[in-house]
């Protein structure tokens, strides 16, 4: 079979859910796992991914998403958008101190997880009518299918009228003879439901969008410090069941440090991952990018074996005379730093600075579309 040129090959799309749609086969044969996040997740080792900008934190959910879709048919993964979230409950947040603040996203978190198990229908609570009617209850009051902002309301009401499963909950009944839960009552409530919950699907929730337009308010600041501690609280709490429900909070390394948390530290210590691709920049040989590069190559039907060799000329020379080896040139050009910037040459590359390769390439336009295949992965 005829090998493809450098320009039939792919390398993705620059965002994941983007590449999970046009071309899920090659999101998943070429994911890329050196941090074992596939597994600490599932173990509930950890449940926050960090790193800059492109390091692939979205990959990892779309990669779970897919697989877990194609092993059982279904899956059970739900996205938010923080930042969406704070833009629809921005007016809400007013007044709202701190341990309000905590509580609506409990009970936010809760909520969206006790709606994805109530949608597994091989779930023992989806087939237990008073859990039905307790779900339809919190439809009808728009929790389930509501935003931040609806919870947010309800949860400034500090009261809930709803009929709850018999052995879930002990509720008071007022002079109206309507039974009532307060907020604080409506988390533990769904959190007990959810942590014994029995199914065989796995149940992932990822929080996404921390880097958010708003993120320069005071507002947004705080918060995503009580969203911070309400994850960690909820997934401490999620390892002591037996299913495998799980919450994922993906963040920008620069956002997170910026997080006023005093525990902050140490719930990344502890309970985070860190995407970092800088690792073997300086030999490609050891590289975590150049195993992505070569599994991209591979899983849209490139060749094995070496592909600087097949592909690219033995050095770049750029700038002012600058030479440069040509797997160095690719992997500095590519890595972003902590805060997802990019190396000044491919910045200056991209603005037309002169990139002339010492050995003409076999295949034109490789380097180019190298760069630009594989600068946001």
């Amino acid at each position: 079979m005829a090998t493809l040129k450098f320009s039939e090959l792919k390398f993705g799309e620059a965002a994941a859910e983007v590449e999970a749609e046009k071309d899920p086969d090659l999101l998943v044969d070429s994911f890329v796992d050196k941090w074992d996040v596939e597994n600490k997740l599932a173990r509930g080792d950890a449940f926050l991914l960090i790193g800059p900008k492109g390091s692939g934190k979205s990959t990892v959910v779309e990669y779970l998403r897919i697989k877990a879709e194609r092993a059982n048919g279904l899956s059970f993964f739900a996205i938010c958008d923080v930042g969406e979230l704070y833009q629809s409950a921005e007016r809400n947040l007013a007044n709202l101190e701190n341990s309000r603040s905590e509580l609506a996203w409990r009970v936010f978190i809760w909520l969206r997880l006790y709606a994805s198990i109530m949608e597994d229908h091989g779930s023992d609570l989806a087939n237990d009518p008073d859990h039905v009617k307790f779900f339809n209850d919190l439809k009808v009051a728009g929790l389930v299918s509501g935003d931040l902002k609806t919870v947010i309301s309800e949860v400034k009401k500090r009261g809930h009228k709803f009929s709850l499963p018999q052995g879930l909950y002990s509720y008071t009944i007022e002079a109206t003879g309507e039974n009532v839960v307060r907020a604080d009552r409506l988390a533990e409530i769904l959190s007990k439901a959810v942590l014994n919950a029995q199914t065989t699907s796995p149940h992932y929730l990822a929080l996404d969008g921390l880097d958010s337009a708003f993120i320069g308010s005071s507002e947004y600041w705080s918060l995503l410090a009580n969203l911070l501690r309400a994850c960690n609280s909820i997934h401490k709490d999620l390892r002591k069941g037996s299913s495998q429900i799980r919450i994922a909070l993906l963040c920008r390394s620069d956002v997170f440090l910026k997080i006023q948390l005093p525990d902050s530290n140490k719930i990344r210590q502890g309970w985070g991952v860190e995407l970092d691709w800088t690792y073997g920049v300086d030999d490609f040989r050891h590289s975590y990018l150049w195993d992505l590069i070569e599994k991209k190559i591979k899983a849209s039907g490139g060749p094995e074996g070496d592909i600087l060799a097949r592909y690219f000329p033995a050095e770049m020379v750029y700038g002012q005379g600058v030479r440069e080896e040509m797997p160095r040139y690719l992997l500095i050009a590519i890595t972003p730093d902590s805060k997802g910037h990019t190396h000044p040459l491919h910045r200056n590359w991209k603005i037309g600075w002169q990139c002339t390769p010492t050995r003409r390439p076999k295949d034109q336009g490789g380097c180019q579309q190298l760069l630009s295949g594989l600068l946001h992965q």
